[in-house]
């Protein structure tokens, strides 16, 4: 797979006052890639289900960060790739697939509401994380981003503000009727309680936030650059 930038900051992109500007020229640049034999039909009909799973992770970095239907299409068609494939991604290509599964998950307006939230002192971190469950795209299948998510090697190496969206999106894919409990289960770190999937999913965001306990000077390079905690959308960090 060709090499390239990483598409990760998704979130940087729109904490560090520059958003409206980059997102603008993200549209403006999609413009090449739809004059490519791929880029035509996906531009029209958003049709990932033919591509080979080398293609879809070249369409999620060339396409998945700028259109949230686009993301959901190539995410689920990732949905049925091996983990011997996705975990022998190289990390540009990882995060890449972790973005657009966040940019699939969340609405641009949804994301920049969240932010708000974070932003205001005045808002508990519990109802930010309500209405990450809230705004949650139904229908988004979160099982390639599961996967990756569920490898020491990516949480330990994809940046920090990929690995805390894409686990605050993996966290708010489950049933209404899961949300508390899978909420009691992160911040309490123990999954014990919970069963099929709803446990999968909490034991992997459990790994997430235990590793980025351990890169907690990159969160708080963040927090300084970005005036806030994005970690604040899982619970359980920093118990």
């Amino acid at each position: 797979m060709k090499k390239r930038p990483p598409l990760s900051r998704l979130c940087g992109t729109l904490l560090c006052g520059f958003f409206l500007t980059v997102f603008l020229f993200s549209f403006s640049g999609c413009s090449d890639f739809f004059t490519t034999s791929l880029g035509k039909p996906l531009a029209q009909s958003k049709n990932f289900s033919s591509l080979s799973f080398s293609e879809l992770v070249d369409a999620a970095g060339e396409y998945g960060a700028k259109d949230s239907d686009a993301a959901k299409s190539i995410m689920n068609n990732l949905a049925s790739a091996s983990s011997d494939k996705l975990l022998g991604l190289s990390t540009s290509d990882k995060t890449a697939v972790l973005n657009t599964a966040v940019n699939a998950a969340y609405s641009l307006n949804s994301l920049l509401d969240l932010v708000d939230d974070l932003k205001n002192t005045s808002t508990s971190s519990s109802d930010t994380i309500d209405k990450a469950f809230e705004f949650f795209n139904t229908g988004t299948n979160m099982n390639a981003a599961q996967t990756l998510l569920d490898d020491e090697n990516t949480r330990n190496n994809v940046p920090v503000d990929t690995l805390i969206l894409s686990a605050a999106a993996l966290m708010a894919s489950v049933q209404e009727s899961d949300i508390d409990s899978i909420k009691t289960a992160v911040e309490n770190k123990n999954p014990s309680a919970l069963s099929g999937d709803v446990q999968k999913k909490a034991q992997t965001v459990i790994a997430v936030v235990e590793t980025l306990e351990t890169r907690e000077a990159e969160i708080k390079e963040l927090t300084d650059s970005f005036g806030f905690d994005l970690s604040d959308l899982l619970p359980g960090y920093g118990n």
